[in-house]
């Protein structure tokens, strides 16, 4: 449920006036400027002896609306209490699949902070962790500024360069799209460190980036206005069997290195790619349709993880993308409600059941009531 301009007064309210039902976790998604002081949040829930995960994101979904001042609080089913995973943290042994004694599995939710350079890592001791039994959906937290700051949080804290994690007992259908599409010959990423490309076939990245940049659009790159063309141009890393992963370019380094929205390995073969805002709407109601196309299916909520940067690409016509994919979600059944994140990057065990963080993707989550399943 969505809750406008979310003070810290408004959230607990809120949350007194639904009780938390026994084996259940609250879930609670904010948007970045929403008034709520998150370390009294968290003192007042612990207090109550309320397990949950929240994030800062840069804006949230209830419907087809966004709200950056809002917040989104879910009450989901979990036989556990949430975990917090940080960068130092040593792996721990897997936790068993069965959540209960209806039988194993579920849906991993994962919040992660998404500027930090060490999402790779977390992302590691996720699948580590929990990848025998569960399907994953989540997102990058983080300001639309990108200001680093605290982005996460749970009951041991408020937290950057680190993820929290909710079991949840749902199940999960999960379709993953984005609709860009390859440009130009294949390049190999031949020096990169973490989320920065230095050099693109052996030469600097910038230079080579800017040049079939060029050539597809006729705008020459500069200093001043990279982000604005960079977002209509991000990079596709090669994955057999499916679409590109994205990973979006967001600054440039003083030598011509190409910073990104997430890790890109050396000697990855990448691709430039276009988009449309007739492409992009397309393939997010192709990502809801195939999330919910499973007859018989139970659905207790859809969640809907969204790319801000294509929000930012497609400006007034990102409304056609959120109704793309609500029609989808009234024509299965009016009674549902999608909610969900603008995020700064998004997390799915992926068409091929592998877990990856993509950029300017849409992802789209059926969780489904097991225990109501016959």
């Amino acid at each position: 449920m969505l809750y406008e301009t979310a003070t810290t007064d408004r959230l607990l309210d809120a949350i007194d006036a639904r009780p938390l039902p026994a084996d259940h976790v609250a879930v609670i998604l904010l948007g970045e400027k929403a008034p709520a002081d998150i370390p009294a949040l968290i003192s007042a829930l612990n207090s109550r002896d309320i397990p949950f995960i929240g994030g800062i994101f840069p804006a949230v979904i209830s419907g087809e609306s966004c709200s950056e001042t809002g917040a989104i609080i879910m009450q989901l089913p979990s036989h556990r209490r949430p975990f917090l995973l940080t960068e130092a943290e040593e792996c721990a042994d897997a936790v068993p699949g069965a959540l209960s004694e209806e039988g194993g599995g579920g849906t991993a939710l994962v919040f992660v902070d998404g500027l930090s350079e060490a999402v790779p890592s977390l992302l590691t001791q996720c699948l580590n962790r929990f990848g025998a039994t569960f399907s994953f959906i989540g997102a990058g937290a983080g300001s639309l500024s990108r200001k680093r700051g605290p982005a996460v949080f749970c009951g041991e804290g408020f937290f950057r360069d680190a993820a929290v994690v909710a079991l949840i007992d749902l199940e999960c259908r999960l379709s993953i799209r984005h609709g860009w599409k390859r440009i130009g010959t294949p390049l190999v990423a031949t020096r990169t460190v973490g989320n920065t490309i230095l050099e693109l076939n052996w030469e600097p990245a910038l230079e080579v980036y800017r040049e079939v940049v060029r050539k597809h659009s006729g705008k020459t790159i500069t200093a001043d206005n990279f982000f604005a063309i960079a977002r209509g141009h991000p990079f596709g890393i090669y994955s057999e069997g499916g679409e590109d992963i994205v990973r979006d370019p967001i600054a440039l380094t003083n030598e011509g290195g190409l910073v990104c929205v997430g890790n890109i390995p050396e000697n990855a073969v990448l691709h430039i790619l276009t988009g449309s805002p007739e492409a992009l709407t397309e393939a997010a109601g192709e990502a809801a349709s195939a999330a919910l196309r499973y007859d018989g299916d139970a659905i207790r909520t859809v969640l809907v993880i969204d790319c801000i940067s294509r929000m930012l690409y497609l400006g007034d016509a990102f409304a056609d993308e959120l109704a793309a994919v609500g029609h989808n979600v009234e024509k299965r059944d009016p009674a549902l409600i999608m909610e969900g994140i603008l995020s700064i990057g998004e997390i799915s065990s992926g068409n091929a059941g592998i877990l990856h963080f993509f950029n300017k993707t849409i992802v789209v989550g059926a969780l489904l009531d097991r225990r109501n399943k016959d």
